[in-house]
């Protein structure tokens, strides 16, 4: 296997990995593998999967969220996708994400990726969006089930509206569907945390209602 091949067989593929070279070329030279990543002609990103250098550059065009997904089976969630709808304030400089595997920082030339893990009976209610790759799409969580997320992960209990008005969530112009926020709820065994999901049900209720 030459360089010029691999780039040709992977230059419309974004994430690709050790299984894909396999598939295509029946045999791995994996000295040959190694010598290209010590050389930047491909980019280690985790657990065997890799991206070419063409796909990451200065303009931070690189597609982190698609990456994100393609790194482990996830979607967006938490403080990405609470940013990405605009109802935190903050800039975010990590990708978060859930997954149902085992939770993990990645970190590479490429971001910093943040995942979360979550019970299989609540890896759900994502939607997905376009990605800087046609035809290729990010799977992001809706907007209630990133605040679901949010929260359902603290480990704390929230005692009031004062403690869920310290996350500054925007509620301005952000209108909530809280039957779904409520169907979550239903799924929660721990005390507390269905005690913290239904406040923040409440809390966005009365904001609605303003």
């Amino acid at each position: 296997m030459k360089y010029l091949e691999l780039l040709n067989t992977f230059k419309n593929s974004y994430v690709f990995t050790i299984q894909d070279i396999k598939n295509i070329f029946k045999k791995i030279n994996y000295v040959q593998i190694h010598s290209w990543i010590k050389e930047g002609k491909i980019i280690r990103l985790a657990g065997g999967k890799f991206i070419l250098p063409d796909k990451i550059n200065p303009n931070m065009n690189t597609d982190l969220m698609l990456v994100a997904n393609e790194l482990k089976n996830s979607y967006i969630s938490l403080e990405s996708a609470l940013s990405y709808y605009q109802i935190i304030p903050e800039a975010v400089f990590k990708i978060t994400s859930i997954t149902t595997e085992r939770p993990e920082v990645i970190n590479n030339n490429t971001g910093i990726y943040v995942y979360h893990r979550i019970s299989p009976l609540l890896f759900n209610n994502y939607t997905l969006i376009d990605s800087m790759v046609p035809e290729r799409k990010i799977k992001i969580a809706s907007k209630e089930k990133a605040l679901f997320d949010f929260v359902y992960l603290k480990s704390v209990k929230l005692n009031d509206f004062k403690d869920i008005e310290k996350f500054r969530f925007n509620t301005a112009g952000n209108i909530l569907d809280i039957i779904s926020l409520t169907k979550y709820s239903d799924k929660v065994k721990s005390t507390v945390k269905k005690h913290n999901i239904n406040l923040l049900i409440r809390y966005m209720q009365n904001a609605q209602s303003e």
